[in-house]
């Protein structure tokens, strides 16, 4: 995960610390009353800002914490607060400190800059060449070198070599430039490769597009590869070999059949050279990438690519749909880069032996997870993690099956040493606030659980439904209840909200909403009546008509 850059800071510094003297009672209690105004509060300021300035971060975020609290709308503590969050690398937080100063001045530039280094940090490239392309395009002093470089990465990231080169071009005449010697490395690369791919396009036409059946785009791409090799499959023959009727298929299976059939079938992290490789020697490529479907929910999806153009900067597939690279590249980066190449044994030379093999071992390790193997899946997440120890999905991996062994201690070492290292690893946050909610350690629990709606509010929805029940173990009934909804509107299906609200609204009195939610939990039978006669919650509408009329059908 990338760190905040030294440059970053002294960007916003310069532009929100004036000349100080420097002020000799400095606050130590960050909790006492502000008042907006007063002689306290102007002298907290100051105070924040001098220690800010000279490095005293810790000192300064209690300050600064105190001055939002009594001024929301104090944008110079907000923008402090961002910097202060990127240098201890807790870039949800950063990010919502400085989208704080944009919602109270959408014209203060350096909140963009930050805004930008968290989001990159948090893998929302998008957002974060959007803000830094804002912040260059609006800044009118001198520009800003590192901004630059971030803004040519992010292109290259993206695949858009037409679009970082002028960047890059100008870092690399700057010899005074810190970035100089990586701009000139990657302008040389980059000037290489599209003169190497000048106005290249390449389709391999003799490959067939398979139309998936029942949305499995697995045994389709599969098919695809094979029948390109002249191997006479389709898809219901592939149906039972890829596609398990609990769990869906995974990629391991297409790579072991392949194999199986006598073809070298490779899974590894790949890059767009790679594909380009691939493609200009006649051999078709599967990608893996995590789509959106209509609801929302991130679905995996497999398809092959036959073809590119680099003037047009998009890959070809199969269906043949032309993929710009700016919606390509999103996509595949949430696969983890994840490319599957098969071919027939007289073309198994051309596998280079030095490809990583972690991919394929964690696949295999998420394979037997699935099949609830936990001790095998647990081996080839260390196997994975030995082949790259930068492999977070490996060392995930790892934590989930120790807590499934009951290895419980080594998982929550396993587990905040992810967090410690990669602070927007929001499974892993869960997953020890999980942990301590079940030792009744709730303090902890709460901790952590916020930790995890605070690096992304919207992709764990039990996250939510455990912060609601720990602020109603708390007395915080309005909070619980807002968690509670925001875990349904997250997974509609999800039912153990619904008796959470169901015990909540009894305690309030509220009998309608009470029964509402009960009646659900009843229906799918998530709960029994017996059970629900035994939960002090509901004591204060047990006797109403409402409640009475519950009663299980068969004992009426």
């Amino acid at each position: 995960m990338r760190k905040p850059n030294v440059f970053l800071l002294y960007i916003c510094l310069s532009t929100t610390i004036c000349a100080l003297p420097l002020h000799t009672g400095v606050a130590q209690d960050a909790q006492r009353s502000l008042i907006k105004g007063s002689v306290d509060y102007i002298k907290t300021v100051l105070d924040s800002q001098i220690l800010f300035k000279h490095g005293e971060f810790e000192k300064a975020e209690s300050l600064l914490t105190s001055i939002v609290a009594a001024n929301p709308n104090h944008l110079e503590s907000w923008n402090m607060l961002g910097l202060i969050y990127l240098k201890r690398l807790n870039y949800a937080l950063a990010e919502n400190a400085f989208l704080r100063v944009i919602d109270i001045d959408p014209g203060f530039l350096p909140a963009y800059q930050g805004l930008a280094s968290a989001e990159e940090a948090l893998g929302k490239f998008d957002n974060a060449l959007k803000n830094y392309l804002f912040f260059t395009n609006n800044f009118k002093g001198e520009k800003n070198d590192f901004v630059m470089f971030r803004i040519a990465e992010l292109y290259t990231r993206f695949g858009k070599y037409y679009d970082a080169v002028p960047y890059y071009k100008e870092l690399a005449l700057n010899t005074a430039s810190p970035f100089y010697p990586q701009a000139s490395f990657y302008l040389k690369n980059i000037n290489e490769n599209m003169a190497q791919y000048q106005n290249r396009r390449k389709v391999i036409n003799s490959v067939r597009h398979i139309v998936p059946q029942q949305n499995n785009c697995m045994p389709s791409a599969m098919a695809s590869a094979l029948i390109f090799w002249g191997e006479p499959v389709t898809v219901n023959e592939l149906m039972p070999y890829l596609m398990d009727t609990q769990n869906g298929g995974f990629i391991i299976d297409m790579i072991d059949y392949a194999r199986e059939l006598g073809y070298r079938a490779i899974l590894y992290k790949g890059t767009i050279n790679d594909i380009i490789h691939w493609l200009d020697l006649e051999i078709p490529v599967i990608v893996t990438q995590v789509i959106t479907s209509v609801d929302g929910t991130p679905i995996t999806h497999l398809r092959t690519i036959c073809g590119y153009d680099l003037v047009k900067e998009s890959l070809y597939s199969s269906d043949s749909y032309q993929i710009p690279f700016y919606t390509f590249f999103p996509a595949w980066n949430k696969a983890n880069n994840a490319m599957s190449v098969i071919l027939p044994s007289h073309k198994s030379g051309l596998i280079s032996e030095n490809i990583l093999k972690d991919l394929e071992y964690v696949a295999r390790a998420d394979r037997f997870y699935a099949q609830e193997n936990y001790e095998k899946a647990y081996q080839y997440y260390v196997e994975a993690e030995i082949e790259n120890d930068m492999n977070i999905d490996a060392q995930l991996g790892q934590a989930k099956s120790l807590l499934k062994l009951n290895r419980t201690d080594e998982a929550v070492v396993m587990l905040s040493s992810i967090v410690e290292n990669n602070p927007s690893q929001q499974e892993a946050f869960f997953l020890l606030g999980v942990v301590h909610f079940n030792r009744q350690n709730r303090a902890k629990a709460f901790e952590y659980l916020k930790k995890c709606v605070e690096v992304d509010s919207k992709l764990i929805p039990e996250a939510h439904n455990f912060l609601g029940y720990l602020y109603i173990e708390k007395g915080e009934y309005t909070e619980g209840i807002e968690e509670f909804h925001r875990s349904l509107s997250l997974k509609p299906d999800f039912l153990y909200p619904h008796y959470n609200l169901a015990r909540t609204y009894a305690r309030l009195g509220n009998v309608n909403q009470s029964i509402t939610h009960l009646k659900i939990c009843l229906d799918e039978g998530v709960i029994t009546m017996p059970e629900v006669l035994e939960d002090s919650f509901f004591d204060t509408i047990k006797n109403t008509p409402a409640f009475k009329n519950l009663e299980p059908k068969e004992e009426k």
